[in-house]
């Protein structure tokens, strides 16, 4: 069996000035301002006329090559390195690279800290790593270079991409339809995990609202017929209970100290559901209670089951694209595009699923675990039986009847991620996973102790 594949693609703001004053002035702990000052410019470039230093694309072509040239001087002296996985399509993703991200926007923010500074959206792409503790090693370490090596922010607008493939290689569509099952019934679930400004976004929908599947599709070249209906009915049923029971979470030694409260829940009756609403500061609230009133704009009107059946039941890679796109203009949170006939045409286009839900951040171990999570989905659809598969749909759709009996916690341990469902619960126990979106800057000085201590001061 091909090893799993993953790479991170992070955006964030970086911060400069072309002024001494500003690079001198007293950084209280932070990390450095982009020197982008004169005299520095000619240090760094001695062939380069002096006059090209004021223009734009000189700028952007500067930025991009020190920070690229600091994460190359950093990743080679690493002691143990990831593997980068190998094939036509992977030629692009051996190596760490960096761009600029136009879709930044600081949503109107402004901080007393950010006067006088320039800053600059950019986005940095991993390789695309075999997934071992090597690697996994790698991302976080030179995520937490950035972090305390620039002065960085991460506003509502950026993302964390997880791209996960098998190299080269495509998945097959028994796995890729566990895989879109999986990403279907924990959508709800998922979205606990992450601020309210990744919820409710164009950029990266949930299926469970938008997708083809919650719009009542059915799979193309499938018998629809009453009987044949029933028959795959009957068979999921089956599954249902050979799974029960099913694996013992008890066998991780989980710890829970948060009680399984609807209040976990992403959405609120009060809050407005234009998705624009959602991609400014203002929407970075805490946990939200979800009412029966919206349940049809959270959920659309299909249930987890019966979206489940459909998505097992397609046939071809593209028809499980189809059925999980959310539409023309925009990409969903579980982004199974790279399998439409279009996009397998090129030969050198991604055979990845794309997971796009997670906000930016700059802590290292976040990011990583994140990144597990993605993995971990991929590896329980290589592994699952229908029994395990269909047992995980029954238990997000018993929680979707009747909230405060199955959440998020549950759902990664059923995943086999206990790991990952610990970082989660210190993550909503300390309410970090919306702070740092609130913070000015995310570098050396917002370290998890102060960002928690920020905590206390600060009223939600």
């Amino acid at each position: 069996m091909e090893k799993l594949t993953f790479g991170i693609e992070l955006d964030f703001a970086i911060w400069l000035s072309r002024f001494p004053e500003e690079i001198n002035r007293d950084k209280k702990g932070q990390a450095a301002v982009l020197d982008l000052t004169p005299n520095t410019m000619r240090i760094r470039n001695p062939d380069i006329p002096p006059a090209w230093y004021e223009g734009e694309d000189f700028i952007t072509y500067e930025i991009l090559r020190h920070v690229t040239q600091q994460i190359d001087n950093f990743v080679n002296k690493l002691p143990r390195r990831g593997t980068p996985a190998v094939g036509p399509s992977l030629a692009p993703f051996q190596r760490w690279t960096v761009r600029t991200d136009t879709s930044i926007e600081l949503d109107g923010l402004f901080y007393p800290e950010w006067a006088g500074l320039e800053w600059h959206g950019l986005e940095i792409r991993s390789p695309a790593f075999e997934a071992t503790e090597e690697a996994f090693a790698e991302v976080a370490a030179v995520v937490e270079f950035i972090r305390t090596k620039f002065r960085v922010t991460v506003p509502p607008s950026c993302g964390l991409h997880v791209h996960v493939g098998k190299g080269p290689n495509c998945f097959p569509l028994d796995t890729l339809k566990k895989m879109a099952a999986v990403c279907w019934a924990g959508d709800l679930l998922l979205q606990t995990i992450h601020p309210i400004c990744r919820r409710y976004n164009r950029h990266c929908s949930g299926p469970r609202a938008k997708s083809a599947v919650a719009k009542g599709w059915n799979a193309d070249g499938v018998d629809h017929s009453p009987r044949a209906c029933m028959e795959r009915h009957s068979s999921m049923l089956k599954a249902i209970q050979r799974s029960r029971p099913r694996r013992e979470v008890e066998k991780y030694n989980f710890d829970r100290t948060l009680p399984r409260e609807p209040a976990m829940d992403p959405f609120n009756p009060e809050l407005p559901t234009d998705p624009s609403a959602y991609e400014t500061a203002a929407c970075l609230e805490g946990p939200l209670v979800i009412w029966p009133e919206v349940q049809e704009v959270v959920r659309g009107s299909v249930s987890i089951l019966e979206g489940a059946e459909q998505i097992m039941c397609c046939t071809t890679p593209n028809d499980l694209a189809k059925m999980m796109s959310i539409g023309s203009d925009s990409r969903g949170a579980y982004n199974f595009t790279a399998y439409s006939d279009r996009a397998r045409q090129n030969a050198d286009n991604k055979r990845t699923v794309e997971f796009r839900q997670a906000a930016g951040t700059m802590d290292g171990s976040w990011v990583v675990h994140w990144a597990k999570i993605c993995v971990g989905i991929a590896r329980f659809a290589e592994e699952a039986t229908d029994a395990e598969l269909w047992g995980l749909m029954y238990d997000c759709h018993r929680r979707d009847k009747k909230p405060g009996q199955y959440d998020a916690l549950d759902f990664l341990l059923d995943l086999g991620l206990p790991q990952q469902a610990r970082a989660v619960q210190w993550r909503w126990q300390s309410r970090i996973y919306i702070l740092e979106s609130l913070q000015p800057f995310s570098d050396a000085a917002d370290t998890p102790a102060t960002m928690q201590a920020a905590l206390t001061r600060m009223d939600f």
